[in-house]
């Protein structure tokens, strides 16, 4: 069971670490936050806490 939860742990880090790679990227192109929650199908209200969360911009 220990073995299972670290594995989802560890999907959940790779997967935030491509979601943020995604933000940044997106706000060096001079994306807004708006545009981003948009091109990545989710809320402004999360992409703004990942930014916050992550120091993204």
């Amino acid at each position: 069971m220990q073995g299972r939860e670290e594995g989802r742990e560890e999907e959940r880090k790779e997967f935030l670490q491509k979601i943020c790679s995604l933000i940044q990227k997106k706000l060096e192109k001079g994306k807004t936050v708006s545009e981003i929650a948009n091109d990545l199908e989710d809320t402004e209200e999360n992409i703004s806490h990942l930014i916050k969360q992550f120091h993204l911009n």
